[in-house]
Parts: structure tokens; sequence; C-alpha cells
């Protein structure tokens, strides 16, 4: 690939730059005055671009990772069902007394529309034998070795640094995503972007990794459709206003534009940026996953309505265990009355 001269570079990205600063809607929505705007030397304004990726609201951001520091950790949730967890192996329980009674059980509606099933069931209570479980361990006691605390503190240091993204995601009709977040936890600084991706197949997986940084997930996903609330505004009688979006690329480009916040702050935007790359690299199998999950969600709701959950009888099984009764006796000898008249 061929390389502009240094010369070049510095005078193209100034203007590129200079553009994006003297916009009407740069102006308009980042509310600069103009007694605040200073000359900025060429140089600084091609650092900024190259450096910080200046972000407007006139031109999306798109970007371009790196595959090799650029992927999910773990699996990436595909509708495949967990497999069952095993059975408990019971002990054998020699039934000392044992009781039932008759109730009426109502098993909640697992779906919508579905109708609650309600039936009688028996409750039936067992006192048992003492099984002799084993005694739980007692708790770990705290390592005080100056060496150990050391060891575990270099552990710790050479761990990778980890970043929580904590992400609000409305998606409208699949095409556009609202993305709201508060960098570094701060409520009263909140930024909001457009993105151009479906924010669905974003979910499956918690854990990713980008540029020498790992970063813990913890998204809330919504959906909108425009035929929903256009719909309900008719039958009120009331015309309904669609949401207005930013200019963007097609769906499924990874880009976004903020429209609220400091679009220049890159630590604000660097979730997002991260989020955006990492479609780059993981996009196709982030999307066969989702639409698995969601050809999954079908089949199951489906199961579900031919196969509604039916209440279950219920049996109780209760010990008196010997082992702490007996514990507890030479603590009872032990004690003393220490108030009250001798």
């Amino acid at each position: 690939m061929s390389r502009l001269p240094l010369r070049g570079w510095l005078k193209a990205n100034a203007v590129a730059c200079e553009r994006l600063l003297n916009s009407p809607s740069t102006r308009k929505d980042q509310k600069i005055q103009p007694s605040r705007m200073k000359p900025i030397p060429l140089v600084l304004l091609a650092f900024l671009v190259a450096a910080t990726s200046l972000r407007s609201q006139d031109a999306p951001i798109v970007v371009s990772p790196d595959p090799t520091t650029t992927h999910i950790i773990g699996n990436i949730a595909n509708g495949t069902p967990s497999p069952p967890a095993p059975v408990p192996v019971l002990p054998n329980f020699a039934v000392k007394s044992s009781w039932t009674e008759r109730v009426v059980r109502e098993e909640p509606a697992p779906l919508p529309g579905m109708t609650p099933v309600r039936k009688p069931v028996n409750v039936t209570v067992q006192v048992v034998e003492d099984p002799h479980l084993p005694t739980p361990p007692a708790p770990v006691p705290v390592n005080s070795d100056p060496a150990a605390i050391a060891r575990f503190k270099a552990m710790v240091a050479a761990r990778p640094k980890v970043e929580n993204i904590f992400l609000s995601a409305t998606v409208y009709d699949h095409q556009r995503t609202k993305l709201r977040w508060y960098p570094n936890g701060h409520p009263d600084q909140e930024v909001i972007a457009w993105s151009a991706l479906d924010f669905n197949a974003m979910s499956g997986f918690s854990k990713f990794t980008y540029n020498g940084s790992n970063y813990n997930l913890f998204m809330f996903v919504g959906n909108d459709s425009s035929e929903q609330h256009r719909r309900f505004a008719q039958r009120r009688g009331v015309t309904y206003v669609p949401p207005v979006f930013p200019d963007l690329p097609p769906t499924g480009t990874p880009a976004f534009v903020v429209t609220q916040g400091d679009s220049t702050d890159a630590d604000a935007i660097a979730p997002i940026t991260a989020l955006h790359e990492l479609y780059k690299v993981e996009g196709p199998q982030l999307v066969a996953a989702y639409q698995a999950r969601a050809q999954a969600r079908i089949e199951h709701e489906a199961w579900l309505r031919a196969n509604p959950p039916q209440p279950q009888d219920v049996l109780i099984q209760v010990w008196k265990r010997e082992e702490a009764a007996a514990q507890m006796a030479p603590l009872q000898e032990t004690t003393t009355n220490t108030g009250g008249t001798p």
C-alpha cells in the first residue's frame, strides 16, 4: 500500500479536521461558542485525527480492528440447550413418620396469552432418620504469609486490564440502535450514540478483548417496532411520529454517530468503539448465533404451547442432625450465668 509523504498526509488530515470543526452540524450539536474558538495548528489537527479519531456527527465512525487482538472470550450462545443438571444421589432415607395433604397448585403461564394451569397435587412431609451427611469443611483460614501475599499481588498486577461496559441498547426495526451509557459510572455524563448495527446480534457473550484490554459487557437490549407504534396510534386516533435517525451507512455496517456527549473524549467513546471493532471481526459468527437463538426460541415457544408445564407433587424430607446436637452439648455445659441473681 502506497503512503502519502508526511507533509501531504498532515495537510490532508488538517483540511479534513477543519471541515469537521467548521460544519454547521458540529457547531450546533457541540454548542461551541465562536468566542471560545481558537486557531489550531495544522500539526495538532492532524495528530487529533490520527491519534484520537476525532468524532463528529457529520461523519459516522467506521472502525478497522486488528483481528489478532480483537475477539470474543469464550463461546457465543447459539440457542443450544444447556445439558441437564446431574441428578443428585440421595441417601437411603429411613422414614420415621409421614403425612400428606391435598392442595391446589398453580403453574404460572410460561408465555403471554397462555392460561395458568391449576390442579390438585399431593404435598407430603416425611420425618426421616439422620442420614449422617458429611460435615461441611471449616472455612479456610486467612493466609498472612508475606510471601504468599506478595505472590497474590504480583498475580493480580499481571492480569490483563479489565473494563466493565454498562450499556442500554434500543433497536429500532432491526435497522438502527440507540446506545446510552455513562462513562466511568458518572450519571451526569450520559453519552448517546446511534449505530448502524442491530445490537440484538451483540448478545450471547459477556467477555471480549480489544487492543490489549479485556471487557465485561453488561447490556440491556430492547426492541422498538414502528409498525406496532403505528397500529397503536391508529387505534387511539393520533398520528405516529417515528424517531429521526442521523445519517448512517447501511444496516450492518460497524459505524456509529455520537449525538450527545463529548465525541472527542477517547476514554468515553472507547467502549462503543471496542464493540464495533469486535463486530468487524466476529460479525458473521454473531449474526449466525443470533439467528440460531431466534429460531430456537420460536421452537421452544411452540413446544411450551403444546406442552404447558403441569403442577407436580411435592415431597419434603426433614431430619434432626445428631452430630450438631452432640457438638452443641459441650458449649451448653461450659456456659455460665453472668446475669441476674446467683
